[in-house]
């Protein structure tokens, strides 16, 4: 086929020499009379012994740069550097309305603020639109969108809608990477009105929510949801911008609030107007109101613990089943500075072998002592003789007992444990004895029995004595009469 060289010639005194550095050519696809074209522009580099084909036209209009073989009508083989700027792809070439076409800007406010270097996608639009209306806008440092962004999906429900079609974990997450002194985070926005013309929250507007839904064979239904709600009408006045935290479940299909976070901070569980920082509402439940789950029976770790501002223990439940109260306490009752315990009502103490009742009828204090509950009893054995070796003392306690300078009357606990060593008790941590004065009843209750039957026998008999004397005065008494008569017979005789 035919062409058309360009080429420069170089006279020398010996000859004249002519070298091509452009060609255009012409070339058909097969050898018949009614095979295709092909069009093809080269050039030669410099140094280059010979050109290289640039540009190739081919038989179906197809143009290629830096390909023999252009596969569409535009077949671009490195880097394109664009004068201007815009591209346009013409669905409608008739009415010039039905276009799609790439923009790029390097100043231009009005579409992506404070950015520079902007790429618009316009879609179906006229050629001449503004620069201001596109369909998707990416900047250096943002993108903008009029549309929804598909994730996994080629149906987007939402404005973002992500979807992982049974495939690895991950792949429907949104993750936030933030370095140095920067912050991650999820931001939500809310107002009344226009984005031009916003206004403000009124009363009771859900201001951001975040939202589950679970698909139960048949539909997605809501199974959990996170609410910022507005609490009243918000303006420029700060007292005015209060706003509470709503959290719900799904019970059989009916989503309910469960727990509310007030503006003040108050939590209320079960509850939508909490008056405390904790408040739980305990209605309609047939389990526990609050259960506090420790690691275990140690001494070190506390389930409820309790601090007054200077941050000093008021009261704390431990995992090895202790409690502490540092103030006093009022049961049914408002405490009393001047006891540790007031209440109204009986107190049931379970002790390790008698269990006690304080405040039963008249007497105070009623303990178990049911034959029923006992085995192996007998009498207390010399109960008056080892009674009789205690002592009732009268005392001052001192520094060490935390009492010091009270007066009380009581019983030496070292003496009694050499008496009755069931009485006494050590106390596991300081190692002091203690005295079980309750106890005392028993062994005084025989001392006074045996008191009782001492007296009742020596009363037996000294009345014995008393019959006795009284046989031997009335013995007197009848000698004294005989003795009298016959001093009389003699008186009488003269004699």
């Amino acid at each position: 086929m035919g062409g058309l060289k360009f080429a420069y010639a170089k006279r020398s005194t010996t000859d004249e020499n002519a070298a091509t550095v452009a060609a255009i050519y012409g070339d058909n696809t097969t050898a018949d009379a009614t095979s295709g074209g092909k069009l093809y522009l080269a050039t030669r580099a410099t140094g280059a012994a010979g050109t290289t084909t640039r540009m190739t036209v081919d038989e179906t209009g197809y143009v290629g740069i830096g390909v023999t073989a252009p596969v569409e009508m535009l077949d671009v083989n490195g880097s394109m550097y664009l004068r201007g700027d815009t591209i346009y792809f013409s669905h409608d070439g008739a009415t010039d309305m039905n276009n799609d076409y790439m923009s790029f800007n390097d100043g231009n406010d009005a579409i992506v603020a404070g950015n520079r270097g902007v790429v618009s996608f316009h879609a179906d639009v006229a050629r001449g639109d503004t620069w201001d209306n596109p369909t998707v806008s990416i900047a250096s440092q943002s993108a903008y969108l009029t549309g929804r962004i598909a994730v996994g999906t080629t149906a987007p429900a939402a404005r973002m809608h992500i979807v992982n079609d049974n495939g690895s974990d991950g792949q429907d997450d949104i993750r936030v990477d933030a370095y140095g002194g920067t912050t991650p985070g999820i931001l939500f926005y809310k107002a009344r009105g226009t984005v031009a013309a916003p206004t403000a929250v009124p009363a009771g507007d859900t201001i951001g929510a975040l939202l589950t839904r679970a698909y139960n064979g048949s539909a997605w239904v809501p199974a959990s949801a996170i609410f910022t709600v507005a609490d009243n009408d918000w303006t420029a006045t700060a007292s005015t911008n209060n706003s509470h935290i709503s959290f719900r479940t799904t019970a059989a299909g009916v989503s309910t609030q469960r727990m509310v976070l007030s503006s003040t901070g108050k939590l209320g569980i079960n509850t939508a107007t909490p008056n405390s920082y904790l408040s739980i509402n305990g209605s309609g439940s047939t389990g526990w109101q609050l259960a506090v789950h420790g690691q275990g029976t140690t001494t070190s770790t506390y389930g409820i613990v309790h601090r007054d501002s200077a941050n000093a223990n008021v009261f704390w439940t431990r995992d090895d089943g202790a409690s502490y109260f540092a103030q006093r306490i009022g049961v049914g009752v408002a405490p009393d500075l001047n006891y540790a315990i007031r209440a109204a009502g009986n107190v049931y103490i379970a002790g390790s072998g008698v269990n006690c009742t304080i405040g039963n009828g008249t007497g105070g204090t009623a303990c178990s002592s049911d034959a029923r509950l006992k085995e192996n009893i007998v009498d207390i054995p010399d109960s008056l003789e080892r009674i009789l070796r205690l002592r009732g003392v009268e005392f001052d306690w001192n520094k060490t007992s935390g009492r010091e300078g009270q007066h009380a009357v009581g019983v030496i606990a070292q003496e009694v444990e050499k008496e009755f060593p069931t009485l006494v008790h050590r106390e596991p941590t300081s190692g002091y004895l203690t005295v079980d004065y309750a106890g005392l009843v028993a062994p005084v209750i025989q001392a006074v029995k045996e008191l009782y039957q001492e007296l009742t026998g020596q009363a037996r008999e000294l009345a014995s004595v008393k019959a006795e004397l009284q046989v031997q005065k009335e013995k007197n008494e009848q000698l004294e009469k005989r003795l009298q008569r016959l001093e009389e017979k003699i008186a009488a005789q003269g004699l």
